[in-house]
């Protein structure tokens, strides 16, 4: 029997699997799998034009935080406008989404399992309002959980460069997701230059080599300033 530990991970190599096996021999035809399977679809009824949700929904109260609680120690985030209200969630075999009145996602987690607690927080949804509202940066649950030379950056910085970083958090979030994002602005720190451009030119350096090279030559580019300004190039 196999262990499973991410059945999404494990479906993804199953399904690959189960076609290459469709080319053995059927027990008892003795042709392909395959050819045969292909004759049955020829049989099956079209799929319905709207595709069936298999999810469940209910109602949960928020805490002070806008989390929520579910199957016992499981924990989820919202977004902070949302706390201490009643929300609808709905629930996959692997999702657990937070819905807004409208019904379109607040955000999406993926579902928890087992006795022992968890929490999943989607700190886009803090970074989101924060953008709206520099002033609340000091006391947010974002702030907190940063390296403290960052927290400190963040804390001295102007408005505009603090709104530049946040966006940062919040469009490397999405490409890649949230320690990256704050791995890639804490690496621009220590670089000296603490710009939204820098902090993605670093998040992709790290996407690609996952730690930078340390044992770099330094690179003259006196040569390239001279052949801008029109100078000699040698």
């Amino acid at each position: 029997m196999p262990h499973i530990r991410d059945l999404i991970a494990y479906n993804a190599t199953l399904l690959p699997t189960c076609e290459a096996d469709g080319q053995r021999p059927h027990y008892q035809h003795g042709i392909p799998i395959h050819t045969l399977f292909v004759q049955d679809r020829q049989a099956l009824r079209a799929l319905p034009a709207k595709p069936f949700e298999p999810y469940r929904y209910t109602r949960v109260k928020t805490n002070g935080y806008g989390h929520f609680s579910m199957d016992g120690a499981h924990w989820y985030s919202t977004a902070p406008e949302y706390a201490q209200q009643t929300v609808v969630v709905r629930i996959g075999a692997h999702i657990v989404e937070p819905l807004a009145g409208d019904g379109s996602p607040i955000t999406t987690h993926r579902r928890q399992f087992g006795k022992e607690r968890t929490d999943s927080t989607d700190y886009r949804t803090t970074v989101q309002r924060l953008l709206h509202n520099p002033g609340a940066w000091r006391n947010s649950g974002v702030r907190e959980i940063l390296p403290d030379a960052l927290k400190t950056a963040l804390d001295q910085a102007p408005r505009a460069v603090l709104k530049d970083a946040l966006q940062a958090m919040v469009d490397l979030t999405n490409r890649y997701d949230w320690d990256h994002a704050v791995r890639a602005l804490d690496t621009a720190l220590e670089q000296g230059r603490f710009t939204y451009d820098q902090a993605i030119v670093v998040a992709q350096r790290l996407a690609e080599w996952d730690t930078l090279p340390q044992d770099a030559q330094p690179v003259d580019l006196a040569p390239y300033d001279r052949l801008l300004i029109g100078g000699p190039s040698v």
